[in-house]
């Protein structure tokens, strides 16, 4: 609805409008609101005919990155355009830049002897902006890439949470908070001339909505062998634990996944998964977990309808394909992806991080 174009208006039409009680005046915060007035600034009953106190529909949309495919190796650039719905005067948006990855060869990123540390993949960062005005009709273009998950329209606003860079977690920029990505561990394993191991590091975890996501668990030389990742803060997701293999040719070394995090608000923050204490060819090292995934605003598994809901994760690494294990969505595979999701509310003014952006019944998905 919205107060009348004509005639006189009462403080019992701003009551209406905005569905409160008691005492109102023109200088009211929700009220200026309506036009846009600062506090304390001049205005007048003539200035209010037809202003309305927000949306008229509540909903949301997330954009997901490359979802036609089923791999998490490689994500194809996917570009999407919004369009502002009918009765929708501001929406707020969060984006999450995909974790790292490398298709390199096992000598360059994957294989980790002594000789030749290396480092697990960083996580991505989260960028989120409220309080976006905007008209019906009026379009934004998503685009989702190895670079950043980007909300833009010219002149309005440019938001990035930018992709991890190999080891280096993402940042984020355009916005009004975030968490840059946990960076992935760093090999430690140093120089050791009488025996040849195995030893990797984990993924970082993606950013919080006001932290960093978890470090990965960096890979260290014996007597100390195992390292746990780092848990998320705000809502971001944990770090991977490193693996490591004290048998000669063998080959198991490596690192596990970081959490992503849920584009749903800010939530609990991921744990750090834990670093691996069996040097055999069996390792026991866990993945880091998904940020922000506490069931107040958090989808069911009815409700996601089979949509991935976690994102920004750093990758695995390994010498051999030592991923972490299932295919759920709520499990951290397939959490490397990207995401933007955009919400407006109803008569309200959401804003990330945890003000009326949980997921929304018959949420749409790209």
């Amino acid at each position: 609805m919205a107060l009348p174009t004509s005639g006189q208006l009462s403080l019992n039409d701003f009551r209406t409008e905005l569905d409160v009680t008691g005492q109102i005046s023109l200088n009211d915060a929700d009220v200026r609101d309506m036009i846009d007035k600062s506090s304390g600034a001049q205005n007048s009953m003539s200035e209010y005919y037809g202003a309305t106190a927000g949306n008229e529909v509540e909903g949301a949309h997330l954009f997901v990155q490359d979802p036609s495919t089923s791999s998490e190796s490689s994500f194809g650039n996917s570009s999407y355009t919004f369009t502002v719905p009918t009765g929708v005067l501001n929406i707020s948006v969060v984006c999450i830049g995909q974790g790292a990855f490398s298709s390199s060869g096992n000598n360059s990123f994957r294989k980790y002897y002594y000789q030749n540390p290396g480092g697990g993949f960083g996580g991505g960062g989260l960028a989120y902006k409220n309080d976006i005005d905007v008209v019906a009709g009026q379009t934004f273009t998503v685009t989702l890439n190895d670079s950043y998950a980007r909300f833009y329209r010219s002149g309005v606003c440019d938001v990035r949470g930018n992709a991890a860079n190999l080891r280096d977690g993402g940042t984020y920029s355009g916005g009004d908070g975030g968490g840059n990505g946990g960076n992935g561990g760093f090999n430690l394993a140093g120089s050791n001339n009488d025996v040849t191991f195995y030893v990797g590091s984990g993924g970082g975890g993606a950013g919080g909505y006001g932290g960093s996501g978890g470090a990965g668990g960096s890979g260290q030389a014996p007597p100390n062998a195992t390292a746990n990742g780092a848990t998320g803060s705000n809502g971001g997701g944990g770090g991977g634990g490193n693996i490591i293999d004290l048998n000669q040719g063998s080959g198991f070394g490596g690192g596990m996944t970081g959490g992503g995090t849920a584009p749903f608000g800010q939530g609990s923050n991921g744990s750090g998964g834990s670093g691996d204490t069996n040097t055999g060819s069996n390792f026991n090292a866990t993945k880091g977990l998904n940020g922000s995934t506490n069931t107040s605003n958090f989808p069911s598994t009815s409700e996601s309808n089979g949509t991935k809901v976690c994102f920004g994760g750093g990758y695995w690494v390994g010498y051999t394909d030592l991923g972490p294990s299932g295919s759920s969505d709520y499990d951290t595979r397939g959490t490397r992806r990207g995401c933007v999701r955009v919400v407006w509310g109803l008569k309200s003014r959401q804003a990330f991080p945890s003000t009326d952006v949980a997921f929304r019944d018959g949420e749409s998905t790209n």
